[in-house]
């Protein structure tokens, strides 16, 4: 198996509103009940994408399915606590 990850330099996709900053990566709710795959936090910013875009390598482990070729991407937002 190989797996490839790169981080290039990008604007943010836009902003995140959570309850609490993410305290570490994996699926978070935002205050809309939208869930986000947070693949990097990196200061006040993350590396997210929603659920419900996400390759089914990375939600379903039903089978043994090969994939072959996965691209995914983790747009970076800006990350607002709700108050």
């Amino acid at each position: 198996m190989f797996y490839m990850s790169c981080f290039t330099k990008s604007e943010l996709a836009g902003t995140i509103k959570f309850r609490e900053f993410p305290r570490g990566l994996g699926n978070w709710t935002d205050v809309n009940g939208v869930v986000w795959n947070v693949n990097a936090i990196i200061g006040k910013v993350v590396c997210a994408c929603k659920n419900s875009q996400l390759h089914p390598y990375y939600t379903d482990t039903s089978s043994c399915s090969s994939y072959g070729f996965v691209h995914q991407e983790w747009q970076p937002y800006a990350i607002e606590v709700a108050s």
